[in-house]
């Protein structure tokens, strides 16, 4: 009898998502980033086949950082910002403000919103510039609107860098 480690079944589909994800990833290595979503049902796959994207990005060199969106009661705003932002080099944490380093920036002006936005950009920008950078963030239909409004400034910005971002979800419902 021959065991197998949890986790090293071998990838069996979705051939096309995985030639499309592997030529974003080409295109971010050369300069054209982009973001892209997995959108499918609870238990479609949407984990598994990012996992195996980052499994194929880190075999030819391009650093992956995670972060995971949370339905729990308790999270804190920016919560997979922070943890792709300890993810990057330097170990860099999201500026502070207050107490808890988030809650006033967050919650304050739209000028210190931006800025905070602007500042988080910037800080993947710059860690995809030497080699690329994958960044997955799982799970935003579960995201507060700090982390969306974050994502959609980084969308914005992302042509002209080495980053491929991607993140799941599941569909709206209407």
């Amino acid at each position: 009898m021959t065991a197998t480690a949890f986790g090293a079944a071998r990838f069996v589909g979705r051939d096309r998502e995985q030639a499309e994800f592997r030529g974003w990833l080409t295109e971010a290595q050369a300069g054209s980033g982009r973001m892209t979503v997995l959108r499918g049902e609870a238990g479609m796959g949407k984990t598994r086949l990012a996992e195996k994207l980052a499994a194929d990005a880190s075999a030819i060199g391009i650093p992956v950082v995670w972060g995971r969106c949370s339905a729990d009661s308790g999270v804190p705003p920016l919560w997979p910002l922070r943890r792709i932002a300890e993810q990057l080099p330097g170990h860099v944490q999201l500026p502070t403000a207050d107490g808890d380093g988030y809650g006033s920036s967050v919650e304050g002006s739209a000028a210190a919103r931006f800025a905070l936005f602007v500042w988080f950009t910037d800080m993947v920008l710059a860690a995809a510039s030497p080699a690329g950078l994958l960044v997955i963030v799982e799970d935003v239909h579960w995201a507060d609107s700090a982390t969306t409004g974050a994502l959609g400034h980084l969308a914005a910005e992302l042509g002209r860098s080495r980053a491929l971002v991607v993140v799941t979800a599941r569909p709206r419902v209407a």
